[in-house]
């Protein structure tokens, strides 16, 4: 019996996990595209002054 209820924690924490992970991809890529398009406007500025 005792062994059933650990194997229902690990059950519920596999998607707990899936969760975080994808939340911690999402919010890398949004900063990456932020940095990103901040190079691109210092870029682009840059080239216009000169």
């Amino acid at each position: 019996m005792r062994r059933s209820d650990t194997d229902c924690m690990e059950v519920a924490v596999v998607p707990l996990l899936l969760v975080l992970l994808l939340a911690l991809i999402l919010f890398g890529a949004g900063f990456a595209l932020k940095a990103l398009w901040w190079v691109a406007v210092i870029v682009l500025v840059g080239e216009g002054g000169v």
